[in-house]
């Protein structure tokens, strides 16, 4: 084709020419690595922010805006001027926010960490008055202390055997 070339522009390929494109065409179309077509059985997805349905590449989808998304920890597709002053490192539509409530629920703080709190300090303070108690006057344990049950203090066998010892030998001289 160069050779047919002057200074004007040809305005159709040679047969020549027409041929071997169509014989490279149907190589690559033919071929594995094939970037004409769009490859075979596969499904192209798109993420749309704001239809409610969570796709690839979203962490949440709530809805377009505000009034119509119902969860507080997702960003809809159109985030208000004050989310965006409030969360300046990434306030991003269809993504989760970082707000406290978000990241430690209310139903995690108050059904499982408040109540193992209040159990523990509760604990604590009971062992330490009955111990405080006990060391004292028992009145807590009066129960047992007043009743058909004595609480008898033993002595040490090699104490009692050393002061009875002591005892008979004081009493024989």
């Amino acid at each position: 084709m160069s050779s047919f070339l002057n200074q004007t522009t040809p305005d159709e390929f040679s047969n020549c020419s027409i041929r071997a494109i169509q014989e490279k065409l149907t190589e690559v179309l033919n071929s594995e690595r094939n970037c004409i077509q769009e490859p075979r059985n596969t499904e192209v997805e798109i993420a749309v922010c704001g239809n409610g349905i969570l796709e690839p590449g979203e962490q949440c989808d709530c809805g377009y805006d505000e009034i119509s998304c119902n969860d507080p920890c997702c960003y809809p597709a159109s985030i208000s001027q004050a989310d965006r002053d409030y969360n300046t490192t990434g306030a991003l539509p269809c993504s989760t926010n970082q707000r406290k409530r978000c990241v430690n629920p209310p139903g995690l703080v108050y059904g499982i960490y408040i109540p193992l709190v209040f159990i523990l300090i509760a604990s604590i303070l009971v062992i330490v008055l009955l111990k405080n108690d006990w060391s004292r006057d028992k009145t807590l344990f009066r129960h047992i202390t007043h009743g058909n049950i004595k609480i008898v203090a033993r002595k040490r066998q090699g104490v009692n055997s050393l002061q009875s010892s002591e005892q008979e030998a004081g009493l024989s001289s």
